[in-house]
């Protein structure tokens, strides 16, 4: 008798252990992203001339941004993350219709695992340089073109000089939501077609 109604107690207490890991653990131990982006070294990647089944060449200046899962005593693996390019302005000026758009990782997906201390980048902007030398500021990845901009957006801004803006939106299993601005200016008869890049939290600019 005294055996069962230890056993039980004991039942009861581990069931209530795994209740407070449960909510307890994701109070104290959360993802803790950090997000940076530039225009050289590590944000930047360069593909020249490529060749296409018509005997075209081409080019593509990728410039990504660093999403890095902070190494610290309660840090916790971050599941899922994906990030989506909502709006897109240029000269204060929203290019519309624009479908969201789901950024890809360098790793060729669109959501990825986190441990601790780890990092990965995703495509924030793709120059695309024809067989003329003309340029055109693809938002993404060059792939986006099919995926975010939908009929009647207006692509002929894409490859004029002005300054440019994203919003893009984070998130995650057990991250909540949040919204950063990425800015920066596009010359596309330049060699270094894009400067002045910046990233802010939007909640830092209100």
């Amino acid at each position: 008798m005294y055996l069962t109604l230890w056993l039980s107690i004991l039942a009861t207490l581990l069931s209530v252990m795994a209740m407070a890991r449960d909510f307890l653990i994701p109070i104290f131990f959360r993802p803790k992203l950090l997000l940076s982006a530039g225009t050289t070294g590590e944000y930047r990647s360069d593909l020249t001339g490529l060749g296409n089944s018509l005997g075209t060449t081409f080019g593509y200046n990728f410039f990504r941004m660093k999403i890095e899962n902070k190494s610290s005593a309660t840090t916790s693996r971050a599941d899922g993350v994906y990030l989506r390019i909502l709006n897109v302005y240029k000269d204060n000026t929203e290019l519309e219709p624009f479908n969201t758009m789901m950024m890809r990782w360098v790793s060729n997906t669109f959501s990825e695992d986190l441990s601790r201390g780890e990092h990965l980048f995703v495509n924030l902007v793709t120059i695309c340089q024809d067989e003329n030398g003309h340029r055109y500021a693809y938002p993404g990845h060059m792939g986006g073109k099919q995926l975010g901009l939908s009929a009647g957006f207006p692509e002929d801004k894409l490859d004029q000089p002005g300054d440019f803006s994203y919003r893009i939106g984070v998130y995650g299993k057990r991250l909540n939501g949040r919204t950063y601005i990425i800015k920066f200016h596009f010359e596309p008869n330049e060699s270094d077609s894009v400067t002045s890049l910046t990233l802010e939290d939007e909640k830092n600019l209100k």
